[in-house]
């Protein structure tokens, strides 16, 4: 029998030996009649009678309702107060152990079933954690055990069921269920579910929606259009998101890959028109030139420079073409007006060299030459601190970022022995 029962037979005898005792001490003032409303009479002995067994009652519920709230005997606190004391001495095997004993006494308790998945885990017993950490979770919906094991399920071998993990994240209260969701969400983005994954963004969303982002809505369904291969999937989302450069040049490719040019081009000088991002002119080009018509490459790009009102981008990218086709004066013609109109293009200055290079004006050629060399600040020196190699653009006698003085140094590599000399590079 346990100490603890034992205990309480014992108090308990001993209040009916003390009442017993008070009985027999004051039998004929029990005797008198206790007055009720409505007429009636009570003897007073009788109504103590029924205080006492309605006390008798109450205290034994409530030894069972702490009894079922902790399942924790003497004993089992004993070995669970062990294990968590060898936990934190970095004792794992002897924590286990102790854990164990816990266990076989108390089988069912939450907190013994989650410290004993920690201990699994800190043993790297990946599927037991995980299998400690569900029980756990069956007999609380924490979103503490939630956590607990989506935190070791991508070092099991099993594939878990992401069915099964949105259930459970649905039983967990309101309170926290936004916050299990945002790492379920995490969790399936790092496995690579988009399909559940969009299912659960959704669910967060209605809860919270500045903890779930729309962009990050935007990201979820274009990583799912593009494992999905879907086209429908893509298009909405270019629908949804005008901006959103990787859904048309996903789509584009996928057009592509089908054989559907004429779509693809639509969809490529749709995405120019809205973002004015290069990667569409490139895909255009790189197209049409593969599918051997040049001349297709050339039109579609001059309706371009037509449609967005001589957009600077567009021009250059025809006269990038231009030279590409060896149509060299065209190239030249398109190049130098640009040049009066934008600061610095960095590959304007390096195809003018090109062409004038090719024209056989030497002059000309090294003008431009000189010009990129300027805009490149090749003929600067650069310095670094060796402490914390902040990058600088001159000496200083002390680091502006760590404030280490004589640390500044220039950035150069010399040249080893055995290589060639400077003189001849």
């Amino acid at each position: 029998m346990k100490f603890r029962t034992i205990a309480l037979i014992s108090l308990t005898v001993l209040i009916l030996i003390f009442i017993s005792a008070a009985v027999y001490m004051n039998h004929e003032l029990l005797q008198t009649s206790f007055h009720l409303p409505a007429g009636l009479e009570v003897d007073l002995d009788r109504i103590l009678i029924l205080v006492f067994l309605a006390g008798v009652v109450g205290m034994f519920l409530m030894y069972r309702s702490i009894r079922l709230g902790s399942n924790l005997t003497w004993r089992t606190s004993r070995h669970f107060v062990h294990a968590l004391n060898h936990l934190y001495a970095d004792r794992y095997p002897e924590a286990m152990e102790e854990i164990e004993k816990a266990h076989e006494k108390s089988a069912n308790n939450y907190d013994i079933l989650m410290t004993m998945g920690v201990i699994y885990k800190r043993l790297e017993q990946y599927e037991n954690a995980a299998t400690a950490f569900r029980k756990a979770f069956s007999r609380k919906t924490t979103v503490q055990a939630f956590l607990k094991l989506l935190d070791v399920l991508p070092h099991t071998e099993v594939e878990p069921d992401s069915r099964e993990l949105l259930k459970l994240a649905q039983k967990i209260r309101k309170e926290s269920r936004t916050t299990a969701y945002r790492a379920l969400l995490n969790y399936l983005k790092q496995t690579g579910d988009w399909i559940r994954a969009v299912k659960v963004y959704w669910k967060g969303r209605k809860e919270d929606r500045t903890l779930f982002p729309e962009n990050e809505g935007a990201e979820i369904r274009y990583e799912l259009g593009k494992t999905r291969e879907s086209e429908h999937i893509l298009k909405e989302l270019i629908a949804d998101f005008p901006d959103f450069t990787p859904a048309y040049v996903r789509y584009g490719e996928l057009l592509r890959k089908k054989g559907k040019t004429k779509e693809m081009l639509a969809v490529m000088k749709q995405g120019f028109s809205r973002t004015h991002i290069v990667v569409f002119l490139q895909m255009i080009e790189d197209t049409l030139l593969e599918l051997g018509d040049p001349e297709k490459a050339v039109e579609e790009l001059g309706q371009i420079v037509l449609n967005e009102n001589h957009h600077v981008l567009a021009r250059f990218y025809l006269g990038k073409l231009y030279y590409r086709l060896e149509m060299l004066e065209k190239a030249r013609e398109i190049f130098e007006q640009l040049e009066g109109e934008v600061a610095y293009i960095p590959a304007l200055t390096y195809y003018l060299a090109r062409i004038y290079h090719r024209k056989g004006e030497y002059h000309t050629a090294i003008h431009y030459l000189e010009q990129m060399v300027q805009h490149a600040h090749l003929l600067d020196f650069h310095f670094h601190c060796s402490q914390c190699n902040t990058p600088l653009n001159t000496w200083a006698e002390r680091c502006p970022q760590c404030g280490s003085i004589n640390s500044v140094q220039m950035i150069f590599e010399e040249l080893k022995s055995d290589a060639t000399p400077i003189f001849m590079l």
